[in-house]
């Protein structure tokens, strides 16, 4: 059955059926369809605005589900690649990181997340007070990778020193009140906490204190110049030094002729440190039966001093 969208279009397709009925023979029904066409267009007619909105709408879908459906084939979209999502926030895998870095070279994690490993010796010049001379400075900035702290920077020393690996070697001197820290940095690095770290070479010029004569285990060399007892000085010099364990240390005292403000800018002794200090960063070892004597008066030899360790030992 045809829908119609107005009665116009009702009207014109009545018309049209019946004029097509009149041209050859007349049937029973043509008459009955000639006064049914016009009561049926004033039906149509008399519809509401509405209805004829409804009919068109019945014919617009009625045409929709005529119209065959075509499909057409959609290509697929490339893919683009995106930001790959990270399995650990940032700081979970530096932290991650640095246990690893710190496990495989003995440095304290907390040490390891600011800054990284320092792939160098630790070669360390403590100056004493500001009167104690300018020595220790001018040794520190001619030595090649040397660096000059001050007497009450030990625990900065101690963070520098814990950042490298146990293969870098540890160098310590120090003047006056920084030899004394410089004994009190590797007696702070043989702790378990720090490893047992080792101490390939300190070097004390003239070191003042109370309580710093004995020398740690973890100190492979210990060498002590000291100053004219006979000065002023003298009352506060710490005096020679010992060894808690002989077997591990090696320890060499001096007498100098200079006075305490004089004797760590002395070339001599300057040299002789320099000299110290090569052999220890050269990677070879500080043999006790090959070591030449230094510049100056020993006070112990070896054995008396090896006989002191023994005694504190037991």
């Amino acid at each position: 059955m045809r829908r119609y969208t107005s009665a116009k279009e009702y009207q014109d397709n009545a018309k049209a059926r019946a004029a097509a009925k009149g041209t050859g023979p007349q049937s029973p029904n043509s008459k009955s369809a000639e006064n049914a066409a016009p009561e049926s267009a004033k039906k149509v007619e008399q519809l509401p605005e509405a209805s004829n909105v409804q009919l068109s709408e019945e014919a617009r879908s009625l045409a929709q589900a005529q119209t065959p459906e075509t499909s057409v084939p959609s290509a697929p979209l490339p893919s683009l690649p995106g930001p790959k999502a990270p399995t650990l926030p940032e700081r979970a895998v530096n932290a991650v990181a640095d246990q690893q870095i710190a496990k495989a070279a003995q440095i304290p994690a907390a040490v390891l997340a600011k800054d990284g490993p320092i792939q160098k010796p630790a070669i360390f010049f403590f100056k004493g007070h500001a009167f104690e001379g300018e020595g220790i400075e001018e040794m520190a900035n001619s030595y090649p990778g040397g660096e000059q702290f001050s007497y009450d920077d030990a625990s900065k020393a101690i963070e520098q020193i814990l950042k490298r690996p146990v293969s870098q070697p540890v160098v310590l001197v120090g003047h006056g009140m920084g030899g004394d820290t410089a004994i009190e940095v590797a007696k702070e690095l043989n702790k378990p906490e720090h490893g047992f770290r080792m101490v390939q070479l300190l070097v004390s010029l003239d070191a003042l204190g109370f309580n710093n004569d004995v020398i740690p285990q973890n100190v492979l060399k210990s060498v002590n110049y000291l100053g004219n007892q006979e000065s002023f000085f003298g009352l506060f010099n710490d005096g020679p030094k010992v060894a808690k364990n002989a077997e591990n240390t090696q320890v060499e005292n001096y007498l100098r002729p200079e006075g305490h403000t004089e004797i760590d800018e002395s070339e001599e002794i300057q040299f002789k440190v320099f000299q110290l200090i090569r052999r220890a960063v050269g990677g070879g070892t500080l043999a006790k039966t090959n070591t030449e004597p230094g510049p100056g008066t020993p006070v112990e030899n070896q054995s008396s001093v090896r006989q002191s360790s023994k005694d504190l030992s037991e």
